[in-house]
């Protein structure tokens, strides 16, 4: 099955339109991915994709194309621990409290 046959939604275009900043092969963490639209369309263009929401059963169809984790942001511990990453994609969400985690998770230079 291709990308894009597991969330036939296209990417963001705000994504498309700054995926180009990324480094060749940058680390990508996808938050609250959903169905995975922007992970398998990172996936193809050569990043290592890390992708986490607390929905298990969309993650589950993603395993193939990302480090997936499990996890109620809103409730649970950050769950990358100090792990940095080139770019971090946050679209069609919003939990205030953690933005300073979200923040501090882009590695230097990145975005």
């Amino acid at each position: 099955m291709t990308p894009e046959a597991r969330n036939d939604a296209p990417p963001s275009p705000w994504i498309v339109r700054h995926a180009s900043l990324l480094r060749a092969g940058g680390r990508v963490l996808d938050v609250a991915c959903g169905g995975g639209r922007h992970v398998g369309w990172l996936r193809q263009r050569g990043h290592t994709v890390f992708a986490v929401d607390r929905n298990a059963e969309a993650l589950a169809g993603l395993r193939d194309l990302a480090q997936v984790q499990v996890a109620d942001l809103e409730a649970g511990p950050w769950p990358y621990g100090e792990q940095t990453f080139d770019a971090v994609v946050v679209t069609n969400y919003l939990w205030r409290p953690l933005l300073p985690r979200i923040v501090e998770a882009v590695a230097p230079g990145g975005f």
